[in-house]
């Protein structure tokens, strides 16, 4: 509507012998007093138009123009053509100052306007003020404006609201300042009272309930939409009508009940929590109450956050009026329950209730099943009841996020590349962290015996493998290289060792480590020994010297420096000498936390044997080096 009426004002202003043009919803007319051909004779004129009142704004460039009576008599003649050719039933609208120039008119346009402009007599706004049934003024200014003291009716207020005008008709417009095209057209001011006291006894009411629902003071927004009363907050929004109503009603017997039925379940959840005091489920929330939405008419109901084992169980209920109903949050999923399907309220409550319940029972059950992995957490005390590398997956299934960090020689065990991966029912997860807390106690009492007797106890040869330790690495040390070993368990709890980056591993067993790990070892030192020969002769002295210094270390690097006029090889053959006639005992060493007292006690008696038989040597434990003298 608005697009025709600016394009018949336009055509009109050209046939008169102006120009004029549309821009940004936006009507300009370059207005010529005489003809001319030359555009600095005219004035703008700036034309906002709407379906009730067209806004006509002056501008004039840096000549000052004096309006002359044919100028007004063709600026009258113009908007009575158009108001006649479209039928107008609005009004025109003038500003009283136009900048500087500050133009006043004096040939009868403003007549023009004046009659264009009806007012109200004021026996007739005294009769339309005591109609209305709120507490109210009246405000006169270009139009006359209903200002709600109540604050309930937002459509009037001052600032951007509607307004009332008595239109050249005789009828009046109540126009609405922020949406022009859905202005109303009444008869007379008794219309416009019955239809403003309607909106104000239906918003009234919206709310009076919702303060009732969120017990608190009720923010809220109504505008006019047409002829239609519209609640909106924010981006939700609906038409004020019976159907809304009973939409509301519904969030109120929803609040109602589940607030009831939350109590229930958080009481006996927590009964169940005080009947297993062991099940101590962290980050616990349990909010059973109404939680406003910040400024939102959406709000939360039940809301309970818990974690046993590393997994989170969650459910959420909120009222969430832009979906028109329930949203029923349990862990990632979400689903709508839409309360606008009036006739099947009781069946979406009850559905809800469902989802409830089956949640909870779900908890306990899960929950239950966590009492023996809880009791055997309690049990070890290597793992101090820290059962952070354990996911609860879901009854009967857990999982290791990874191997219990607790364990002393945990640089040391390693699981299958899908250890972390899968799950394990209940049996075979307690049977597997049994076997790593079995095999951590193992290594702990074992291994410094199994290390002596490699290293230290049993005759030497120079193709012999034997252990080293490096930043809490546990290497076999061989004539071709160092290579990692750890202790790998499998997932159906069976254990090798395995020397990585090499093909090569062996099975031990828990009910006779030491015997099994020896024998593995001595496994791959005949896979080493087939694999490779060696020439004595070609082999280098200096690296068998360093072999020696890092199998009585315990170390990798086999440092010795040489301050003796003889050569590397003699020094060698000397050493060898010695240590294979003379073998050491073995020693006692109670654990791994006792065995860098152990290596420095080996250490130590392996330089006074070489320094009894007057072969001077010294060690540095700060450089890890040997200096023969």
């Amino acid at each position: 509507m608005k697009k025709s009426l600016y394009l018949l004002l336009r055509d009109i202003s050209i046939s008169q012998g102006h120009m004029a043009n549309i821009h940004n919803d936006e009507l300009i007319i370059y207005f010529f007093q005489e003809p001319s051909l030359d555009i600095n004779d005219s004035f703008r004129i700036h034309i906002k138009i709407s379906k009730l009142d067209i806004t006509i704004c002056f501008s004039f460039n840096e000549r000052r123009f004096k309006i002359s009576e044919l100028g007004e008599s063709k600026l009258t003649s113009l908007f009575k053509e158009f108001k006649n050719q479209a039928n107008y039933k609005g009004v025109f609208k003038i500003r009283d100052r136009y900048g500087d120039d500050d133009y006043k008119f004096n040939f009868g346009f403003l007549d023009f306007l004046k009659k264009e402009k009806k007012s109200f007599e004021k026996e007739e706004l005294d009769v339309f003020s005591n109609a209305l049934s709120f507490d109210h003024h009246i405000l006169q200014e270009d139009d006359y404006i209903v200002e709600d003291l109540t604050n309930t009716l937002h459509f009037l207020e001052k600032s951007a609201g509607c307004v009332i005008r008595r239109l050249p008709s005789n009828k009046l417009g109540f126009i609405q300042k922020y949406n022009d095209e859905q202005s109303l057209t009444f008869d007379n001011l008794k219309e416009l009272a019955v239809f403003l006291n309607k909106c104000f006894d239906d918003a009234a009411k919206v709310r009076k309930k919702w303060e009732d629902i969120l017990e608190t003071t009720f923010s809220h927004t109504f505008r006019i939409e047409g002829s239609s009363l519209v609640f909106n907050q924010w981006y939700y929004s609906s038409n004020v009508n019976e159907f809304f109503y009973k939409f509301t009603d519904s969030v109120a017997e929803a609040k109602k009940r589940f607030l009831r039925i939350g109590q229930d379940y958080k009481q006996s959840l927590e009964n169940f929590l005080f009947e297993y005091p062991l099940i101590n489920p962290s980050s616990y929330i349990s909010e059973v109450k109404l939680v406003p939405n910040k400024d939102l008419i959406s709000f939360q109901l039940l809301h309970y956050n818990f974690s046993l084992l590393n997994k989170s169980f969650a459910l959420k209920l909120t009222v969430e009026p832009m979906m028109n109903g329930l949203v029923l949050e349990v862990g990632r999923t979400s689903k709508v329950f839409n309360l606008c399907d009036l006739n099947n309220c009781e069946q979406i409550f009850g559905e809800i209730q469902v989802e409830i319940d089956t949640f909870f029972s779900r908890v306990k059950a899960e929950f239950l099943d966590t009492l023996e992995v809880l009791n055997t957490g309690q049990k070890y005390s290597i793992l101090d009841g820290d059962l952070s590398f354990v996911s609860l997956v879901g009854v009967d299934r857990y999982r290791f996020n990874r191997i219990p960090p607790s364990l002393s020689s945990i640089s040391l065990i390693y699981g299958e590349p899908s250890f972390t991966i899968r799950s394990f029912t209940k049996t075979e997860f307690l049977t597997q962290l049994r076997t790593f807390v079995k095999l951590d106690n193992l290594i702990s009492e074992q291994l410094p015996s199994i290390i002596s007797h490699f290293n230290y106890v049993r005759k030497y040869d120079k193709y012999q493998v034997f252990f080293a330790f490096k930043r809490e690495k546990l290497f076999i040390a061989t004539p071709v290289g160092n290579f990692e070993a750890v202790f790998k368990v499998n997932n159906d709890s069976s254990i090798r060792i395995v020397l990585l980056n090499k093909n090569l591993s062996s099975p031990i067993h828990t009910s006779a480590f030491f015997e099994t790990v020896l024998k593995a070892i001595e496994n791959i030192e005949k896979h080493i020994l087939l694999a490779y020969i060696f020439d004595s002769e070609s082999q280098s002295s200096s690296d068998e010297l360093s072999q020696i210094f890092s199998r009585y270390t315990v170390n990798t690097s086999g440092l010795f420096e040489n301050h003796t006029k003889y050569d590397v090889s003699d020094l060698t053959k000397e050493i060898v000498k010695i240590i294979t006639s003379n073998r050491f005992k073995p020693l006692n060493c109670p654990s791994m936390f006792e065995f860098d007292n152990f290596k420095e006690e080996r250490i130590k008696e392996f330089v006074e044997l070489l320094n009894s038989l007057n072969l001077l040597i010294e060690y540095l434990p700060l450089t890890g080096a040997f200096h023969i003298r």
